[in-house]
């Protein structure tokens, strides 16, 4: 199935949950009381939507796994992954997590990027359309920035004569809103 195949499928299967009011439940469940969705059962309904979009077999671990992703607000690395997904919860095999994240990425559900201490962190945001990354240099953490066709033509218009790109990537190191304020 080709990436474009694949965007299309995942669009298909979100356009109900995306579709639904803002803290509204899926489809065939109850909305908790006060009608709003906890941050969770979005997730959840979001992972399950996105996972059977690319046609694939909904797994215990591939969803808990991209639920975590999707309520992240920073690129994550295997073990802070792993300590979110069992947090309170049955503990998930080392080398299930592993797959399930390469499997992920493979898919288009997911994105990789390695940090400079050759960790990688991996985050739901679409790999689809080109976005830098920012990585503070005094917690360490990585984030998504914002997709910009802007930062991939300026960053091919450097390419010299005759080269061609596959994938553009660019990290921003600097501090984070957290860490700036101690400076």
């Amino acid at each position: 199935m080709s990436r474009a195949h694949q965007r299309e499928s995942i669009e298909r299967g979100l356009a109900g949950v995306q579709a639904a009011p803002a803290g509204a439940e899926p489809a065939g469940k109850p909305a908790p009381p006060g009608g709003l969705a906890d941050p969770v059962s979005q997730a959840q309904a979001r992972a399950r939507a996105m996972i059977r979009g690319v046609g694939a077999r909904l797994t215990g671990p591939r969803l808990r796994v991209l639920s975590e992703l999707l309520r992240a607000d920073q690129a994550l690395t295997h073990l802070d992954l792993q300590r979110r997904v069992e947090d309170g919860a049955e503990a998930i095999d080392r080398v299930t997590l592993y797959r399930v994240l390469d499997w992920l990425a493979d898919n288009g559900l997911a994105h990789r990027v390695a940090g400079p201490d050759r960790v990688f962190r991996f985050s739901a945001q679409s790999t689809e359309t080109p976005h830098g990354h920012f990585r503070c240099v005094q917690c360490g953490r990585m984030y998504c920035l914002g997709a910009s066709a802007d930062l991939e033509r300026s960053v091919l218009a450097t390419l010299p004569d005759g080269f061609t790109e596959q994938r553009v990537e660019v990290t921003v190191s600097g501090l984070c809103a957290d860490c700036a304020p101690a400076h």
